[in-house]
């Protein structure tokens, strides 16, 4: 070979090795800021496929994660973007392959490929395609998949960095079903199954944003079971619980799905009612006290928001009128009304 031939066959070997150097530095920072963020898993999927998208030189990228015997197109970047939601069979699809196998997939012309569903390969555009799994502890969740219009557009240097990707995201998904878990902890109610005091002060405040922006209705019930202390006394702590326990489970059957029911204390629990009036909360109340009266009487207090009063407010004076149901001998609902209460029943 000659010294010029030998000097380029170096040089390009240099090059080659710059950037694969580069391309790392360039993952190990996506890496980082991922890791580093506020954490959102679908923020994190967003990234993940737009940056896979570009540091393989791909058309399109996406995150498929498995439906039953679907998979379904979570996150899109690039060519794949109009396919946000699509679906495909895990059965019949080179991304169900790489899931039911556990291993990184290649496909570099899918007119050829027997692998792939070619109806869909057509339709999103993909002509090669590098698919690697997503690891949920034990098994594999989904997948990270890059494509291109082009036949075998990928190599190894693309093989490499999707894994890194993919790792990172399999990491991401094992992280939020940890967050998702430690929150559901914090704020629910271990005894009863509802949410808990935190949670019910996270949620009023919401649920009275919602009601002002959409310019609706909320009203809130503070609800407590009569004679509770003296039923825990007479009859054990376990009665007790029990008691508590199947309460929550009648009330929660005569609820709507938007309704939010948590336990506020020992045996007090409260109700947020989004898009209720005061007269509709009555019609609730009713019905709660009719599924419990095989097991006890209730006494509950009724605030319907003013559109002008802050969540801490509202609640205070549902918590006013339920006092003056127990003042006034329990087995009763109070209506608040401005600071004045008016017993119903």
């Amino acid at each position: 070979m000659s010294r010029a031939r030998r000097a380029d066959a170096d040089n390009s070997d240099v090059r080659e090795e710059f950037t694969d150097v580069t391309l790392l530095a360039e993952v190990v920072a996506t890496q980082q800021a991922i890791s580093t963020s506020d954490f959102d898993l679908e923020a994190v999927m967003a990234e993940i496929v737009v940056q896979a998208q570009r540091l393989t030189r791909a058309d399109g990228a996406v995150v498929e994660m498995v439906d039953g015997d679907e998979m379904v197109y979570r996150a899109v970047a690039g060519a794949a973007r109009p396919y946000l939601g699509f679906r495909l069979p895990v059965a019949s699809s080179l991304s169900g392959l790489c899931v039911t196998s556990g291993e990184i997939v290649l496909c570099d012309d899918s007119e050829t490929d027997p692998r792939v569903d070619r109806e869909a390969t057509r339709m999103v555009g993909a002509r090669s395609m590098v698919v690697v799994p997503l690891r949920h502890r034990h098994d594999v969740a989904g997948v990270l998949k890059v494509y291109s219009g082009r036949p075998a557009s990928f190599a190894e240097r693309e093989l490499r960095v999707l894994q890194m990707m993919g790792s990172t995201l399999g990491a991401a998904i094992v992280r939020a079903e940890l967050l998702d878990r430690l929150t559901r902890e914090a704020t629910t109610d271990v005894l009863t199954g509802l949410a808990n005091r935190r949670a019910w002060e996270e949620r009023v405040p919401l649920e009275l944003a919602r009601a002002r922006r959409s310019r609706a209705t909320l009203t809130v019930a503070v609800v407590d079971l009569d004679h509770f202390k003296a039923y825990n006394d007479e009859h054990g702590h376990a009665a007790g619980d029990s008691l508590l326990a199947d309460c929550a489970r009648l009330w929660q059957e005569q609820l709507r799905e938007v309704d939010f029911i948590a336990r506020i204390g020992g045996e007090e629990f409260g109700l947020a009612l989004p898009g209720c009036s005061e007269t509709e909360a009555v019609d609730v109340l009713s019905r709660l006290r009719t599924a419990t009266s095989p097991l006890r009487t209730i006494s509950a207090g009724i605030a319907e928001w003013d559109r002008e009063e802050e969540w801490t407010a509202l609640v205070a004076r549902a918590d006013a009128a339920l006092y003056r149901a127990k003042r006034e001998g329990r087995n009763r609902v109070a209506l608040a009304l401005d600071s004045l209460t008016r017993l119903i029943s």
